[in-house]
């Protein structure tokens, strides 16, 4: 975590001029796309990976977040830039947006689908401040969308039903948070450390469940090397004042987000670097309940955006 925060401190602190701050999400977004390239000829023209994959990121629900960001961030900067972008580079802009979301779709994550749906309907109701027509277009486009990927079921839709059918929505999340929670009362107040999660097995949670007078159902727990979700892997890791910070962390950016957000007479720049920070905050929150986010390039890409917009509001106009 510190080496994430050290990125947001010093882009928050880098002297950069408003129009170079303006060029990251930008900048983002463009250098996605190659890597979003060599995933889907992995995936569909070589058959080298079963799932969609960014080759920096790795395992398809991390990668999926990384493009759930990427997607928000597109979106963002497209819509801020609308009036004054040529006829031509709207619809490029469009183009990117739709294949940034349609590659969420093909990850089959659900977690970063279901965020990223939320996140285009939380821009939509905030841009209702600059713009209604746009705001309107974009939460009629979104929900459209959403209807027509039930309809279409993308594997992801079909992901969900069968383990809806399964009974296992959560797909043993539940059990391993079982494990986790267990790990954190062994360890209430500071967690057993960062990375050590992946140490627990069965053996260490029947002792301390037997040790503390407690029945131990083995049934109970699914061990994977992680928590598979940032709240529950905070817990365990960082324990309660761990995550007490996080939750401190993640409410201030909420409200930074709120308390600033522009008006009608922002300028482009200042809207699109918002919508970059709400993207970073909205998917790492939300698809955090079921995944483990803010760690390695969604967490950079997250500091990136956020920093970028912090660094903005403080910078004059020159």
């Amino acid at each position: 975590m510190q080496r994430y925060l050290s990125l947001l401190w010093a882009i928050n602190r880098s002297g950069y001029r408003r129009e170079q701050l303006a060029l990251l999400p930008l900048l983002a977004v463009l250098g996605t796309l190659p890597p979003l390239a060599h995933g889907l000829w992995r995936l569909f023209v070589s058959h080298q990976n079963v799932f969609l994959e960014l080759n920096s990121v790795g395992h398809f629900n991390h990668s999926a977040i990384y493009l759930a960001i990427i997607c928000g961030a597109a979106l963002a900067v497209v819509a801020a830039r609308w009036q004054r972008l040529p006829v031509m580079w709207r619809g490029i802009g469009i183009a990117v947006i739709l294949l940034l979301g349609a590659a969420v779709l093909i990850t089959t994550s659900r977690g970063a689908s279901g965020a990223l749906f939320l996140l285009v309907l939380a821009l939509g109701a905030a841009w209702l401040r600059r713009s209604r027509i746009q705001a309107i277009t974009l939460l009629a486009v979104t929900l459209s969308q959403g209807g027509a990927a039930y309809l279409l079921k993308p594997e992801v839709v079909k992901k969900q039903e069968h383990t809806a059918k399964e009974k296992n929505v959560l797909a043993f999340r539940d059990s391993i948070w079982n494990a986790a929670l267990d790990t954190w009362r062994h360890a209430p107040v500071l967690g057993i450390g960062i990375n050590n999660y992946k140490k627990i097995d069965l053996d260490k949670l029947k002792a301390w469940r037997e040790a503390g007078g407690r029945p131990f159902v083995a049934a109970d727990y699914y061990m994977a090397p992680h928590a598979h979700s940032l709240y529950f892997s905070s817990l365990a890791e960082r324990g309660s004042i761990g995550s007490a910070i996080l939750l401190a962390a993640l409410g201030y950016w909420l409200y930074s987000l709120l308390r600033y957000l522009p008006d009608r007479t922002g300028s482009d720049a200042e809207w699109a670097l918002w919508g970059g920070a709400l993207s970073a905050w909205g998917i790492s929150v939300v698809a955090g309940l079921v995944n483990t986010t803010l760690h390695h390039e969604h967490a950079i890409l997250s500091m990136v955006l956020l920093g970028a917009w912090l660094a903005y509001r403080k910078t004059p106009d020159e």
